[in-house]
């Protein structure tokens, strides 16, 4: 067993290993893949979205004993077990922490056109009630604050809610995990992708993480997470609180798989459609001014080429 790749020596026993990671990007499609991969019948997921582990020290001080059993103690050994946090592309460091107690597992990164991304995690912000900038607002702001930034993103920095620049910057995030673990060991997809060619997309992806690319999942052509406002928002505030947390976290392992990401499923509910404003093609040009050198260094680095129009 000690030399199967899918153990780990822990003290003086072997314990599998996690298979894979999702570590983001926020805003691009995770959410999706988490319920994609959890309804596959030979991958565990942990009981909610969004473990965050190797990202927030509370949890992280916890230790690897803890978040084993917290959240793979049931799980069958004969399946791949995965988990999905966005964050761990927010937050550069997580790589190194991922590398020290799973050094041959494997990473996922779904990525979407960083000046859409952008955008959409603008307008989240706005439906919280937490953002009253305009975009163009918002990208002046950001865009003076990336003027006196080298490097863009530290590597002991956790990138916020309000960040929604310099979380685009994927060329420069991806090169950093470049430094802990190996190009075969990261798989690039595109939210793009996942949308328009699902059952390819899923198939690549489930190859890679070694399962039957063929099983795809019952729900792979249910369209998530619509853009609008809240029907009510207080009930966002809700979810968003701390409260929620520390009353829903405990009793989430002893609730049935189906009803463990209810919260989700009413947050989607509770979102009134919009007409989804466009960007200005001034708008849109100066953001691409701005991701463009990142971008060519993206494509040279795992030498692929974005399918984002605004950038070819």
């Amino acid at each position: 067993m000690g030399g199967d790749l899918n153990y780990l020596l822990i003290g003086f026993f072997f314990v599998k290993q996690v298979d894979f990671f999702v570590i983001g990007t926020q805003k691009g499609g995770t959410k999706s893949l988490y319920s994609y991969f959890d309804a596959h019948p030979m991958v565990h997921m942990p009981y909610h979205f969004e473990v965050g582990f190797f990202t927030f020290d509370e949890r992280y001080k916890k230790g690897l004993s803890w978040y084993l059993k917290e959240y793979f103690g049931k799980a069958e050994k004969q399946k791949k077990w995965g988990e999905i946090s966005p964050q761990y592309m927010s937050a550069i460091y997580s790589a190194k922490r991922i590398k020290e107690h799973f050094p041959k597992t494997h990473l996922i990164s779904s990525l979407r056109n960083p000046i859409d991304r952008a955008y959409s995690a603008y307008r989240m912000m706005v439906r919280k009630g937490t953002e009253k900038r305009t975009f163009e607002q918002a990208v002046d702001d950001l865009e003076q604050d990336l003027i006196n930034r080298d490097p863009i993103i530290e590597f002991n920095e956790i990138l916020g809610e309000f960040e929604y620049l310099r979380t685009g910057f994927y060329g420069f995030i991806l090169n950093q995990y470049l430094q802990f673990f190996s190009k075969d060991q990261i798989k690039i997809i595109f939210t793009e992708h996942l949308q328009s060619r699902p059952e390819d997309t899923l198939y690549e992806l489930f190859q890679f993480v070694g399962v039957d690319g063929s099983k795809l999942p019952h729900n792979y052509k249910e369209k998530r997470h619509k853009g609008g406002g809240p029907r009510f928002p207080l009930l966002n505030m809700f979810f968003d609180s701390k409260f929620y947390r520390i009353l829903a976290e405990p009793i989430k392992p002893f609730l049935p798989r189906k009803w463990r990401n209810l919260s989700h499923k009413i947050q989607e509910w509770n979102v009134s459609p919009d007409d989804n404003p466009t960007l200005s093609t001034e708008l849109r040009l100066k953001l691409k001014r701005i991701y463009q050198k990142d971008i060519e260094i993206l494509e040279s680095t795992f030498n692929l080429k974005v399918p984002w129009y605004d950038f070819h």
